[in-house]
C-alpha cells in the first residue's frame, strides 16, 4: 500500500516564485524605458544643439570653432532641463589649454578661425551635470571617424571640405541607478547619444550674397540710371560686411568700354556701394564678379566702372576694399534656402531628420537650411 505524498501548498510557492519573476521583469521594463526615455530626451536636445552651432559657426565663408561650440551649447542648456548646474572646462581639440571664457563678449577665441586637419585650432567643451550623472561634450570642429563610436554608411569621413572643420558634434550621456532591476543588473544603466552637425560644402565653399544676380554673360547686371543720388547700397550687419556678387563673365553683346557689368553710369559717386560690417574689427565691403576671376571667356575690362574716381569716392565702390574676382555661385544656394531642411544621416544616405516645424527653445534661434547633421 503506497502512501500518497503531501502536495499541500505547492501551489503557493509556484505562485511566489513567478510572481517575483514577473515583478523582476516588470522592474527591468521600467528601469530600460526610463533609459530608452532619456537617451530620446537627450537626442533631441543634441540635435537642436548641433544645428544650432552650425548656424553659428559658419561666417563669411569661415569656421569659427568656438562662436559654433558656445552657440551649440547655449542650444543644449536651452533644450535640456538637467542641465543647469552643468560645469565647464575647456581645451583645444588637440587638449591644449584654454584660458578664460571663450564664451564671453569679446573672448580672443569668437575670432579664432578652424584650420582643416589642424586639431589645436578646434575647440572642445567638457563638462557634467545631475551630481555627475550627465557628461557633456560639446566640439566646434570634429574630424570622423571617431574611435568611441561605431560609424556606418554615409556618417563616415568628412565631405572633402576640410577635415574636421565642417563639423560640430554634440555627445552626451547619462546613467541612472536602477530601482528594482538591481537585483539582476550590477552598477548602473548608461545610454549615450551623439549629433554631428555637418556643413555641405555649398556652405562652407561659398558666402550667401546680399545682392546676387544671376545673368551669365552680359553687361549692365547692375545698372544704375536716374536723378542724383540714386543708388545701390548694401549695408553690413554686424561682423558681416555687405556683398554684391554678379555670375556674368561680361562677354556678352551688350558689353563694350561704356557699358560694364557694374555700371555706375553717372558722375555722382559712388552710384553702387558695399559697406564695411558696423563691428570692430571691420571686414571690408565685398563686390565681386565672374569677370574677374580668370574663368574661361571672362573679360576683366567689362568688369566694372572705375574703382578710383577724380572724387573722393569710386563709382563702384566696396569700401575699404576693391572689385575683385569670384566664383560662379548659381541659384543652387538660393534653392537650397527653400528646399533643404536639416538632415540626418542613415546607414546608406541622407534623409530628413527634423520636421519643418521643430520646436526649440533658444534666446537666439534654431539652426539654418543648407546645413546637414548626422546621428549617432
Amino acid at each position: 500500500m503506497h502512501r500518497r505524498r503531501d502536495e499541500r501548498g505547492v501551489t503557493a510557492i509556484v505562485v511566489s516564485i513567478c510572481a517575483v519573476v514577473l515583478l523582476v521583469i516588470a522592474a527591468l521594463v521600467v528601469d530600460l524605458g526610463m533609459v530608452r526615455l532619456d537617451r530620446t530626451s537627450n537626442k533631441l536636445a543634441t540635435d537642436a544643439a548641433a544645428t544650432g552651432g552650425m548656424e553659428a559657426a559658419l561666417d563669411d565663408g569661415e569656421m569659427y570653432p568656438y562662436v559654433g561650440a558656445c552657440s551649440a551649447l547655449d542650444y543644449l542648456r536651452s533644450n535640456h532641463s538637467e542641465l543647469a548646474d552643468l560645469t565647464s572646462s575647456w581645451q583645444t581639440g588637440a587638449g591644449g589649454t584654454v584660458t578664460g571664457d571663450p564664451c564671453a563678449a569679446g573672448a580672443p577665441q569668437q575670432t579664432a578661425t578652424c584650420q582643416p586637419g589642424n586639431p589645436s585650432t578646434y575647440a572642445t567643451f567638457t563638462g557634467t551635470a545631475a551630481g555627475g550623472r550627465i557628461s557633456v561634450e560639446v566640439d566646434g570642429g570634429y574630424a570622423l571617424p571617431d574611435a568611441r563610436f561605431t560609424e556606418t554608411g554615409s556618417a563616415t569621413g568628412d565631405l572633402g571640405e576640410g577635415t574636421g572643420c565642417d563639423q560640430v558634434a554634440v555627445i552626451v550621456s547619462e546613467s541612472q541607478t536602477p530601482g528594482f532591476g538591481r537585483l539582476v543588473i550590477d552598477g548602473d544603466l548608461a545610454s549615450t547619444v551623439r549629433s554631428v552637425g555637418r556643413m555641405s560644402p555649398e556652405s562652407t565653399r561659398r558666402v550667401a550674397v546680399a545682392l546676387l544676380l544671376l545673368e551669365r554673360t552680359d553687361c549692365k547686371t547692375l545698372e544704375i540710371q536716374g536723378a542724383a543720388g540714386a543708388r545701390v547700397l548694401v549695408r553690413g550687419i554686424g561682423k558681416r560686411p555687405g556683398k554684391i556678387h554678379s555670375d556674368s563673365l561680361g562677354s556678352g553683346p551688350s558689353c563694350s568700354s561704356s557699358s560694364k557689368v557694374f555700371d555706375g553710369n553717372a558722375s555722382e559717386p559712388p552710384r553702387i556701394h558695399a559697406e564695411n560690417s558696423d563691428i570692430a574689427p571691420t571686414r571690408p565691403g565685398v563686390i565681386t564678379t565672374v569677370a574677374l576671376s580668370g574663368a574661361p571667356g571672362a573679360v576683366p575690362a567689362n568688369a566694372s566702372d572705375p574703382f578710383t574716381y577724380p572724387t573722393p569716392a569710386p563709382q563702384v565702390w566696396a569700401e575699404d576694399g576693391a572689385v575683385a574676382g569670384g566664383a560662379l555661385i548659381g541659384r543652387g544656394l538660393i534653392d537650397a534656402s527653400y528646399r533643404a531642411p536639416a538632415r540626418t544621416s542613415s546607414p546608406s544616405s541622407w534623409v530628413p531628420a527634423f520636421p519643418s516645424a521643430l520646436p526649440c527653445r533658444s534666446p537666439t534661434r534654431c539652426g539654418s537650411p543648407g546645413r546637414r547633421s548626422a546621428s549617432s
